[in-house]
């Protein structure tokens, strides 16, 4: 009787829908290298920040071949040094970003995150217990945002050292709106 019921009052509803709105949302994903769809990726200070495939004297050594495109920047922090900083504009109804953390009794990873302005959420992950990096680490995701241009700024800082090894993010846009009439 429950589900009669409940067509019943899904065949009334659709009988009185003149039209409905729908869109199509795409992902973009912006890697640290090579950002995509007009997104540009700035690191500030600039002489903090490596690009981590190619680096030898970092002393963080990632297995390329699980980075994203093969690619991550690198920036060593510690107390007293200037904050480490990476930034994007992009418009969009979500955002995703996407760290390789190194899971080692000697690094932990620090971020904080700025969203519109306003501090968003933090990630931390303390000493690990092992010698080896975790790959495609979320870091911090926030959806539900309103279609238009939003800023996130990804920062460095605290009172302990932090690594942080950048592979990429992920934003969705409305790509299309459309009606369908109904007759």
């Amino acid at each position: 009787m429950g589900s009669l019921r409940a067509l019943l009052v899904l065949g009334a509803f659709f009988h009185h829908l003149k039209s409905v709105r729908a869109s199509i949302e795409t992902n973009v994903t912006v890697d640290d290298q090579a950002p995509s769809n007009n997104s540009v990726l700035v690191y500030m200070p600039p002489m903090v920040w490596n690009e981590g495939a190619g680096c030898d004297f970092c002393s963080a050594k990632p297995n390329e071949s699980f980075a994203f495109d093969g690619t991550w920047h690198d920036a060593a922090y510690n107390p007293g040094d200037s904050t480490a900083e990476i930034s994007i504009s992009f418009t969009g109804t979500a955002i995703y970003t996407f760290f390789i953390v190194p899971d080692m009794n000697s690094q932990t990873t620090n971020l904080n995150f700025t969203l519109d302005g306003v501090p968003a959420g933090s990630f931390q992950h303390p000493l690990g217990n092992r010698t080896q990096f975790l790959y495609n680490v979320s870091t911090f995701g926030r959806a539900g945002l309103e279609n238009a241009a939003h800023s996130l700024i990804i920062t460095s800082g605290g009172n302990t050292s932090s690594l942080l090894l950048f592979d990429y993010l992920v934003y969705t846009y409305v790509s299309s709106w459309f009606a369908i009439n109904c007759p």
